[in-house]
C-alpha cells in the first residue's frame, strides 16, 4: 500500500511539472513574436505590430565613431513603444527604460553615444512597456538619423 501511495504522489508531481512546462512553452510562443526588419541611415521605416507583446528587431549597419538617433512615432492614440539598442555582439548599449509610459508622449527618441565598433546594430522595438503593462497592435514610423564620424549628418528628408 505504501509503495502505491508513493507511486501515485510521484505520478501526480511529474504530471504537474509537465503541465507547467507545457504552459510556459505555449505562453512563450503565444506572447513573444519577433520580426526582423532592415533600416538605413537617412531612411524612414514603416513598421506595424500585428500581435500583442511583439518585438521587432531592426538591423542597421554603422561604423565606429558614428552616433545613431531614432525617433519612433506611433500612429494613433493607443500604441506605446519602448526600445533597446544592441551592439554587434548583442550587448545592450541603450535602453529607453520606460519608453512611452507617460500617455502625453507622442514619440520616443533613442540615441547612442559615439559607437566603439563597426558592424550591424539592432534596434529592438516593443509594443508594450514590459511584462506588466498593456500591449496594443498598431503602426509606427521610425526616422533614422546617423551622425557619421567625419561630421556628416544623414537624416530623413
Amino acid at each position: 500500500m505504501q509503495l502505491t501511495n508513493k507511486f501515485s504522489i510521484m505520478s501526480k508531481t511529474i504530471f504537474q511539472v509537465f503541465l507547467i512546462l507545457a504552459f510556459l512553452t505555449m505562453s512563450q510562443s503565444a506572447f513573444s513574436q519577433t520580426i526582423t526588419l532592415n533600416a538605413e541611415c537617412g531612411k524612414i521605416l514603416e513598421g506595424e505590430f500585428t500581435a500583442l507583446h511583439e518585438r521587432q528587431d531592426v538591423k542597421i549597419r554603422l561604423g565606429a565613431g558614428d552616433v545613431l538617433e531614432v525617433n519612433i512615432i506611433p500612429v494613433g492614440k493607443y500604441l506605446k513603444v519602448r526600445a533597446i539598442i544592441l551592439d554587434p555582439a548583442g550587448a545592450e548599449i541603450v535602453n529607453s527604460v520606460n519608453g512611452m509610459f507617460r500617455t502625453d508622449k507622442k514619440s520616443l527618441i533613442i540615441k547612442t553615444e559615439t559607437l566603439s565598433a563597426s558592424g550591424v546594430y539592432t534596434l529592438q522595438v516593443y509594443d508594450d512597456m514590459g511584462s506588466t503593462y498593456e500591449s496594443f497592435v498598431g503602426a509606427y514610423s521610425a526616422y533614422f538619423t546617423c551622425y557619421k564620424r567625419n561630421g556628416e549628418i544623414i537624416g530623413p528628408k
